[in-house]
């Protein structure tokens, strides 16, 4: 499994999900835009590799992950089609049939984004927790295969479709914690 922001950049943890690929990112109907600090813990390794980028996704341009400090990596996801720019500068293009994440990127965060419960619902059990301010989406995996790498998975949005804190606890005792920062929308 690969983390999101290095290898996969794409939350869910943008993160690689053991999750059968193949179907076409959704139209999105609004846009979000936000600069982020991901957090990610990895057992045995006692310090936590913490890194800043901004993330852009909107129906036009599809969905950009983009990580600055402390390397740069690029993750670009339009329709079917996704790309990686890796720190040395070399470029991978991602085919969905070689890459299972590629769905878990598109329908969890993509569905989040956009504020559609009804399709996380087909790939999680959801408990929704009401705010002060927004509200909690807890998601438990429903199929065996995003089972068998990820825990759960929490979304703290401040509106519907607006992330605040996304924190994805794996089976391998991993965690990566997401914070996203919109009024830091040009960089870190």
């Amino acid at each position: 499994m690969k983390p999101l922001g290095f290898a996969a950049g794409a939350l869910l943890a943008c993160t690689a999900l053991s999750v059968a690929a193949g179907t076409a990112m959704t139209a999105l109907p609004g846009k979000f835009n936000s600069a982020f600090m991901q957090t990610r813990s990895i057992p045995g390794f006692k310090t936590p590799l913490v890194s800043y980028g901004i993330v852009h996704v909107d129906g036009v341009h599809g969905f950009r992950w983009q990580v600055n400090s402390p390397y740069h990596y690029v993750f670009l996801m339009q329709g079917d089609k996704a790309e990686e720019l890796q720190p040395d500068g070399s470029v991978r293009e991602l085919k969905a049939e070689n890459t299972p994440w590629l769905e878990a990127v598109q329908h969890i965060f993509m569905a989040a984004v956009a504020g559609d419960l009804s399709e996380l619902q087909n790939y999680f059990h959801l408990e929704i927790t009401r705010l002060a301010s927004g509200q909690q989406i807890s998601m438990t995996p429903r199929t065996s295969a995003m089972a068998a790498a990820i825990e759960s998975i929490q979304l703290i949005e401040t509106t519907p479709g607006q992330p605040k804190q996304l924190l994805i606890r794996e089976k391998s005792g991993g965690r990566i914690d997401i914070r996203f920062h919109p009024e830091k929308r040009s960089g870190t």
